[in-house]
């Protein structure tokens, strides 16, 4: 009884602290707003129209200084040569290699000269089967073709890949786009999977790599080289100011200060025009930015002259990053909007300003997966990890502050947790992770009562321990693509829980207890096979919940 006073006394002294200083916070806003106080470095903001260069509209990508690399290509795409050619584009990355041949791609000579298109993103890791089935699976979405599900294509051998590649193409006159190749034996997966028909048919593609276009027969090959200081400062004031591209006199200095940094490359002066179009439009703001550029531009062996801007990025699904935000608490309510409708707004402005990229796009135009490039990434990683937001742990980087709030765990996981048991974390996701230590999942569950996130998307867990439940704090779970094939009962009493996402994992029952779990918003399951099943679970709120499963099915109902 005693202990028990000790500690009512204690907490209330702290409820009292906290109630004082809400109260001085709020005197201080009221204050504040009466005397129209402004920071003393605030200039006249302007707002940044969303309208420039927004990805979400078709013929938007900008293009500067290479107009007549574009007209050259295209002329090369529907005139020439009735046999198959192939067109490469090679250059270092951040020259616009990608924008370029999207713009191309998109032209409405070109969608008219060909019976069918399609474009397939390559990436360092596409084996061969990979790079045939995303081929074969875009030409018949392109071509409308129905019956081969994403789930049989997948289970097709190469041979049977090659033979459909075939039938879709003998008679088509068409236009295949490679995004973004790494692998010297590309052209030994292609050759002959795209059939020579002489009709005129064209391949394209984008590479980093000469080498890998030496071993193409008869290919015309187009070097992208750095853009002028002329057409550098033309494309930098159009997305630092506005269409016009007007800089303000008080200003050119330091804009052609930023631009040295950049090498001419049009992806970092896109970039870092994006994150000052919403800036002050003063000095002393852009003076900031530069200093805070020239030690990662120009120290770095890997960013020195922005040589290797755009690497190999991580693509991120647009739905699970607005639902990580709204787990977060980082989306404000509004009584208009749903929060998903006001996340997707914040996405599309950080898309307009340049400073996020969209890989895929779905039917109706909005963006399916996104990125940052490195130029950005740099930036965003050693400004998280300053202000205490973040931190990133992998086998170069295992040394953590004691304090830290949320952890990316990228390729290891060694025995780190042990050290930042105190630290409060309140976000857990894991990256390219080959295997865990048998004490990791008992660790979180154990220590890290206050976490929010648990997101093990594609990572190697096998099991949910039954003490999950035990986190009163968690918003989200994702178990997807994982091998965990039960839910524990206790997750019914994650009465905070928002998003559940079961999908690709082994999980066929849900615990009867899930009704308990009176605040989910998204609950995510399907697996994909032969037979398919459709089932609706209603919740004690009342929401209807889609499951997609070949065997989903409420135990206990």
């Amino acid at each position: 009884m005693c202990c028990f006073i000790k500690k009512l006394n204690v907490r209330h002294g702290i409820s009292s602290e906290i109630k004082d200083i809400k109260l001085s916070l709020a005197d201080i806003q009221r204050r504040a707003k009466d005397y129209n106080l402004r920071h003393i470095d605030q200039g006249d903001v302007v707002s940044h129209d969303s309208r420039v260069c927004s990805l979400f509209h078709p013929g938007c990508d900008e293009l500067v200084g290479i107009e007549s690399t574009r007209d050259q290509l295209i002329g090369l795409l529907v005139s020439g040569t009735s046999k198959r050619s192939v067109i490469a584009v090679v250059g270092e990355g951040g020259l616009g290699k990608t924008t370029l041949v999207g713009n191309i791609y998109k032209n409405d000579v070109v969608k008219k000269h060909f019976d069918c298109q399609a474009r397939i993103t390559v990436g360092k890791e596409c084996t061969k089967t990979d790079i045939l089935r995303k081929t074969l699976q875009a030409l018949m979405d392109k071509m409308g073709v129905t019956g081969s599900t994403h789930g049989e294509m997948d289970k097709m051998e190469e041979t049977d890949l090659l033979a459909a590649l075939e039938r879709q193409l003998k008679d088509k006159c068409y236009m295949v786009l490679f995004d973004d190749v790494w692998t010297t034996d590309f052209w030994g997966y292609i050759e002959y999977a795209l059939t020579e028909n002489n009709k005129r048919s064209r391949i394209i593609l984008t590479t980093r790599n000469r080498g890998i276009v030496d071993v193409i027969p008869f290919v015309n090959v187009h070097r992208l080289q750095p853009l002028p200081s002329d057409k550098a400062f033309e494309l930098f004031c159009r997305k630092a100011f506005d269409p016009q591209g007007c800089c303000p006199p008080e200003l050119e200095k330091l804009s052609r200060d930023i631009l040295r940094k950049c090498g001419g490359l049009p992806l970092a002066i896109v970039a870092v025009g994006g994150l000052l179009s919403n800036k002050n439009k003063v000095a002393f703001e852009w003076k900031k930015l530069l200093d805070e550029l020239g030690p990662e531009l120009g120290c770095d062996s890997h960013l020195k002259d922005c040589n290797k801007v755009l690497l190999e990025g991580y693509e991120i699904n647009c739905a699970r990053l607005i639902r990580l935000w709204i787990s977060e608490g980082f989306v404000p309510y509004s009584n208009r909007r749903t929060s998903e409708q006001v996340a997707e707004q914040f996405l599309i402005d950080l898309i307009n300003r340049s400073l996020v990229q969209v890989v895929d796009t779905d039917f109706m135009g909005r963006p399916r997966y996104c990125r940052v490039h490195d130029l950005m990434h740099e930036i965003i990683l050693r400004k998280a990890e300053y202000l205490g937001f973040s931190h990133f742990v992998n086998k170069e980087h295992s040394n953590l502050p004691s304090k830290i709030r949320r952890i990316s765990i990228q390729g290891s996981t060694d025995s780190f947790l042990e050290s930042i048991k105190d630290s409060k974390i309140r976000s857990v996701s894991l990256f390219n992770v080959d295997s865990l230590p048998n004490s990791f999942m008992t660790t979180l569950v154990v220590d890290f009562k206050l976490v929010k996130v648990l997101d093990f998307e594609n990572s190697p867990i096998e099991y949910l321990p039954e003490r999950v439940g035990n986190l009163f704090h968690l918003h989200y779970l994702s178990v997807k693509n994982t091998k965990v094939k039960v839910l524990p009962k206790s997750i019914g009493k994650l009465l905070n829980l928002e998003t559940l996402n079961l999908k690709f994992s082994l999980i066929t029952e849900l615990p009867v207890e899930i009704k308990n779990l009176k605040k989910l918003r998204y609950l995510l399951t399907y697996r994909l096979g032969s037979d398919w099943c459709y089932r609706m679970v209603k919740n004690t709120c009342g929401v209807w919940l889609f499951i997609r499963s070949t065997e989903a099915r409420l135990c206990g109902s």
